[in-house]
């Protein structure tokens, strides 16, 4: 079972991990369903504490403006299945293999972002989305593209932010990423 599940895994992950227009609030969550903690008010909010946090090479920082495991599991896949069919095996098996791709995939990144990024002071000028889905419990916005002006004057594309997560004012990083 799990084998035959690798390669719709693969894909729903690799369009999760993929990460331009701006977002207006939310307002197709359901107020009853499951709530993500902690992160930011704001896109733009979230993407500044994120550069603030590699620039110290924080990563209790860092880790905490993503997705908990507990909210991947909670909020995110139940939902998911409406935009990727990949996600809509319910079995635990299914569930576990998804979760588990994300976070190996995530924590990949997160890592070589604090080894390429960490400790470089980057100013925030603009973040954008290739696409963004309102699904009944959260909003994904997905192709994150973040723009930043370094100090010695460049300007810099910042790939290291996932997918980012919207769900009744609050947002945070779906995970991290290292691609395209």
């Amino acid at each position: 079972m799990i084998s035959s599940l690798r390669l719709p895994a693969l894909l729903l992950l690799s369009l999760l991990c993929s990460c331009g227009a701006k977002t207006a609030p939310s307002t197709t969550a359901d107020s009853s369903a499951p709530r993500l903690a902690g992160g930011r008010a704001s896109v733009e909010q979230l993407v500044h504490a994120g550069l603030e946090a590699l620039a110290r090479r924080d990563t209790a920082a860092l880790r905490s403006l993503a997705v908990t495991r507990e909210e991947f599991e909670r909020v995110i896949l139940p939902t998911m299945g409406e935009k990727y069919p990949a996600a809509r095996d319910t079995s635990v098996q299914a569930r576990a293999f998804i979760a588990d791709n994300h976070f190996q995939s995530s924590d990949k990144a997160f890592r070589r972002a604090l080894n390429d990024v960490g400790g470089t002071r980057l100013e925030f000028e603009d973040v954008e989305f290739k696409e963004t889905s309102p699904l009944s419990v959260y909003t994904l916005h997905e192709g994150t593209r973040v723009e930043t002006h370094a100090a010695d004057g460049s300007d810099r594309e910042v790939i290291v932010f996932g997918s980012v997560v919207e769900q009744q004012g609050i947002f945070k990083f779906l995970g991290f990423r290292d691609r395209d």
